[in-house]
């Protein structure tokens, strides 16, 4: 399964030199990023094609 995850990331670029449209700057900003990241909400272990445990995670953590 996968799930969100969402941040703001810095981007930044800088370049000089004439062009079409004259001089050129740099840029920069902050911009939105959403990520989907692998996660697990619960193991559970067979032994012999039978359930012998399982744990399910505390919603914390996935």
């Amino acid at each position: 399964r996968l799930r969100p995850v969402y941040y703001h990331s810095f981007y930044g670029h800088y370049g000089h030199g004439w062009g079409h449209y004259g001089h050129h700057h740099g840029c920069y900003g902050w911009g939105p990023t959403v990520e989907y990241v692998p996660y697990r909400s619960s193991s559970v272990i067979f032994r012999r094609g039978v359930v012998d445990a399982w744990e399910r995670l505390s919603p914390l953590f996935y």
